[in-house]
């Protein structure tokens, strides 16, 4: 009976950890982290992440204020930590004396950021450093709003200390942030109990060859900001490709998953011209690896220029980037005489037909002017241009519709 009860208690849990993870559908990530290995005098200060999540920008670098001390008094300063001497007496004062700590981020377009936590942060202070941490955060640089504040006791003589987690996840402003939003936090150390600068230390970080401590190991890895980030974009493209496969453009591309995505459009442009639909793809489905494909086999041998107009079920949509391709003479050895055409008929040679082909001029546009039918066996005719007007043109060879030479000439 015991047994029966834990397999389905076991059982439930399993299910409610499968529904927790389908409903949220991301885990926790870093977004943000900073590690003092190698920092020297108190630190640099701004101090980008030493790891920041690709979606992310850090608006704000790891910031010390003007109000922290960094000059040395007594003793040399340890490596592998960052900081200063403040002695604010209140939250107030740190803030009107600029003694505070700030770090900011902005989401990437596209992305939207939960914040969910800022995690422990090992420091060292001395009997009168600070003892009291009060961390906030701002939207947008308005006005700070309170988060937490963390109390520190049982300081006897420089120690090594930790200001506790900070949980972000309950705070509604910092959920779901749009890259249109910045957010901002500060920690403000207060409460010390000296007016002595000198001797108020606040360092994060390492904790080894810092005056007053006993502990020789080295704890350079400092805090990190986590939570979870989401690309809005109904699809998440990973590559698009291009290449020349029997006489046509061969497009290749992958995705990496689809929420709520309809369809690929295919858009295709010359050197003078705008992009315009040539196909459709429908979208399969899935937060997996997919791939696609798209033949155009009405390709010039001008540049042709590509790319994947991504469309959502809402009609929202993004492109991706731009892939080109040029079909290859096949060396048929096409010319025209005279060029520029400056009588009436030219005479146009090519290699031996093996089969019925077609010979085209076509103009800047891409329009059609003239097409001649070409018999299997011959190697020359003569072109008729009385009807067309002067300007550029291109003089283009079929063969069992594929296209298999070209020329530019000038009337």
């Amino acid at each position: 009976m015991t047994k029966n009860l834990q397999a389905v208690a076991f059982s439930l849990m399993l299910f409610a950890t499968l529904l927790f993870n389908v409903k949220t559908g991301q885990a926790q990530t870093v977004i943000a982290s900073w590690n003092m290995f190698g920092q020297t005098n108190f630190g640099t200060s701004p101090l980008a992440p030493t790891v920041l999540n690709d979606d992310v920008t850090a608006t704000t670098p790891l910031t010390r204020s003007a109000g922290f001390f960094t000059t040395n008094y007594s003793a040399t300063i340890g490596p592998n930590r960052w900081g200063g001497r403040t002695r604010s007496a209140d939250a107030s004062a740190s803030v009107s004396t600029n003694r505070l700590i700030t770090f900011g981020f902005t989401p990437k377009p596209n992305i939207v950021i939960s914040f969910s936590k800022i995690s422990t942060i090992p420091i060292f202070l001395s009997t009168a450093s600070p003892k009291t941490f009060r961390v906030d955060y701002s939207i947008n640089g308005g006005t700070y709003v309170v988060i937490t504040t963390h109390i520190i006791t049982g300081i006897t003589g420089g120690s090594n200390q930790i200001i506790p987690e900070t949980d972000l996840s309950g705070i509604a402003a910092l959920q779901n942030v749009p890259s249109t939003t910045t957010v901002t936090f500060r920690i403000l150390p207060y409460n010390a109990s000296s007016t002595d600068d000198n001797f108020n230390y606040f360092y994060i970080g390492a904790h080894s060859g810092v005056v007053g401590s006993t502990t020789a190991a080295i704890d350079a890895t400092a805090f990190s900001v986590e939570g979870t980030i989401v690309n809005t974009l109904p699809v998440k493209l990973s590559s698009f490709t291009s290449s020349i496969q029997n006489q046509a453009a061969l497009l290749n591309w992958a995705t990496e998953s689809e929420v709520n995505f309809d369809y690929f459009s295919i858009e295709k442009r010359g050197n003078n011209s705008e992009f315009k639909e040539i196909g459709r793809v429908p979208a399969k489905g899935g937060n997996t690896k997919t791939l696609y494909n798209f033949s155009d086999r009405n390709i010039s041998f001008e540049t042709n220029y590509y790319r994947l107009k991504m469309v959502d079920k809402d009609g929202t949509f993004e492109y991706s980037n731009i892939v080109t391709e040029t079909l290859e003479s096949s060396a048929q050895k096409l010319s025209i005489y005279p060029n520029p055409v400056v009588n009436q008929v030219a005479k146009v040679q090519f290699k031996s037909l093996s089969a019925k082909s077609t010979l085209k001029v076509v103009d800047v546009l891409g329009k059609i002017v003239l097409n001649v039918q070409l018999e299997a066996g011959t190697n020359t005719t003569d072109l008729d241009l009385s009807k067309i007007t002067s300007g550029q043109y291109m003089l283009l060879l079929e063969s069992n519709g594929a296209k298999v030479d070209y020329l530019k000439f000038v009337k």
